[in-house]
């Protein structure tokens, strides 16, 4: 019952029905299921308990970096902010983490979540391309996301749904699987992001020049012309002058001004340059530039990171960089040694790219966070409790990850 409850988690924080149907609002889904999954699976004895969960490495990172966010609240420039964020909000990714390492204990169960993620991201992309607007010339798709967190969003997750496109896969699922990737692609252009089109750069050039998703070369040029006849057909709304000035950024305000980005992560390394060991405190970045700026005599301007590395690194300081840091290199480094390995192929029936395709969207999630002020987001968190659920699982089966 518990895993069922956090299926339907996953459908609500990634899909967001709640954003195009109001009327969702007041029922809190995605508090409502995150409690009564809590509830539950502490109840069950049969699951993986919490405290056997606790020592996986990514679990024991990810418990570290909790902490030193909280350490940080008696000394943020907004101490009341910090502290609503940490113990109010992301204490919901605190507890997603580790529902899905406790609840995911067998690979027929990881499939399943795969298979939510991958039918909450198609619902989101859908909803979005048919309630969105244009805007100067860019794709805005309502409340809960910019054009630049979409493309994040869809890069993040495109390479989940190759999982569901496998020989053995229902021909539903292939559906699902085609359906979410043609609408990523467009959607992804039509924000006209050009750090989506960097992290959507990385993953095309794994899918497409590695074996680690797709082997056969005739499937892969399928692909290539099926993506390029539907974004074709919407060629006309994305704005490529905008994506083509990535090559050249020499006049870009990110790169000449000081309310830019190169301009804004400058500061954000001297703030935590000034604040080494707790940092300003979590989502206290953009009072503590404006303080900064005030004893410089201009005008308090409050502007966020930018940067999930430069946002984290200014708001818990080095220490919770490190851990950070030090999460990402764990999960790439698990998810590639697992990738490798051929014996998971016992264990895990034809699905052994998986751990590949986690790796993928990674470093997509990796590269999109660089130009955006996601260090908190469910994605980052979400990446970090299937690793963790990976090495258990594999380690489970005799197995070894890193």
């Amino acid at each position: 019952m518990a895993f069922n409850i956090f299926i339907l988690l996953i459908f609500v924080q990634f899909g967001r029905p709640q954003e195009f149907f109001p009327f969702l609002n007041p029922l809190r889904l995605a508090m409502l299921f995150t409690l009564v999954a809590l509830f539950l699976t502490i109840v069950n004895k049969e699951h993986f308990s919490l405290t056997e969960a606790v020592k996986i490495k990514e679990s024991k990172l990810y418990l570290f970096f909790f902490l030193i966010m909280m350490l940080g609240v008696p000394f943020a420039y907004h101490r009341r902010n910090a502290f609503d964020f940490v113990l109010l909000k992301y204490i919901a990714n605190f507890i997603f983490f580790f529902l899905l390492v406790v609840n995911v204990q067998s690979i027929d169960r990881l499939k399943k979540v795969l298979f939510a993620v991958c039918v909450a991201v198609l619902f989101l992309a859908s909803m979005s391309l048919m309630h969105g607007d244009f805007r100067y010339g860019r794709f805005y798709p309502g409340t809960m996301y910019d054009p630049n967190d979409l493309a994040y969003f869809l890069v993040s997750f495109l390479p989940i749904f190759f999982v569901l496109m496998r020989k053995s896969e229902p021909i539903m699922n292939k559906i699902i699987s085609i359906s979410g990737i043609l609408l990523s692609l467009v959607a992804i252009l039509l924000t006209g992001s050009r750090g989506g089109l960097l992290g959507l750069g990385v993953v095309l050039f794994f899918i497409l020049f590695s074996k680690i998703v797709i082997k056969r070369k005739s499937v892969k040029i399928f692909l290539c012309l099926v993506a390029g006849f539907t974004i074709s057909m919407h060629a006309d709304k994305i704005d490529m002058e905008r994506l083509q000035s990535i090559f050249d950024l020499s006049s870009d305000y990110n790169l000449t001004s000081d309310t830019g980005r190169l301009g804004i992560w400058k500061r954000g390394l001297s703030l935590a340059m000034s604040n080494p060991m707790t940092g300003v405190g979590v989502v206290c970045f953009g009072k503590a530039i404006g303080e900064q700026r005030s004893g410089e005599g201009e005008i308090p301007r409050w502007q966020s990171a930018h940067s999930s590395y430069v946002q984290v690194l200014a708001e818990t300081g080095f220490i919770g960089f490190w851990i950070f840091a030090s999460l990402m290199v764990a999960c790439l480094q698990n998810f590639y040694v697992l990738s490798k390995r051929r014996e998971n192929e016992k264990l895990v029936t034809g699905y052994a790219n998986i751990p590949g395709i986690f790796m993928i969207g990674l470093c997509g999630t990796m590269v999109c966070g660089f130009f955006l002020t996601q260090g908190y987001s469910l994605i980052f968190t979400f990446y970090f409790a299937i690793s963790a659920a990976l090495r258990n699982l594999f380690v489970q089966g005799g197995l070894n990850g890193v």
